[in-house]
């Protein structure tokens, strides 16, 4: 084997632990105006704690399953339609589901660290089903801040 090429399987090898390094220690990803359809594959981001999926085409919560140290997750400008997905998300603080679909205010009772909610420009018959955590701080249904 040359030196040149030993150079190059070093350094390739160097890329690879760097971008495992780099999945497994970034905290904020941010893929808005994307086009992006369905999440999947976040799963070795770890360390994830905020999470920016806005405007974009998701139709369906999901693919969030492996992200346990999210605090914030903004999927704004979707095309969402109800509020799942989202049971393993246990430190979530902020969840933003501004101008979707959703037709009611479900599914999250689970989320007991949940402050703000930002529910606004939806189709909403009733406010809230089911019972609201009283730890929340802000439940926004108008225009974000």
């Amino acid at each position: 084997m040359t030196k040149q090429r030993r150079r190059r399987r070093l350094r390739d090898r160097d890329d690879e632990a760097s971008k495992e390094f780099l999945l497994k220690t970034a905290q904020t990803l941010r893929l808005e105006f994307r086009r992006i359809l369905k999440v999947e594959n976040l799963g070795r981001l770890c360390s994830l704690t905020r999470l920016f999926l806005d405007n974009n085409f998701i139709e369906r919560i999901g693919g969030l399953d492996q992200l346990f140290h999210l605090t914030w997750l903004d999927l704004s400008f979707n095309r969402i339609r109800r509020i799942e997905g989202l049971e393993s998300l246990r430190k979530l603080e902020v969840l933003a589901l501004y101008a979707n679909e959703i037709s009611a205010v479900e599914n999250l009772g689970h989320l007991t660290e949940l402050k703000v909610l930002r529910i606004g420009r939806n189709k909403i018959a009733s406010k809230v089903r089911g019972r609201v955590q009283p730890t929340y701080r802000h439940i926004v249904w108008g225009k974000p801040h």
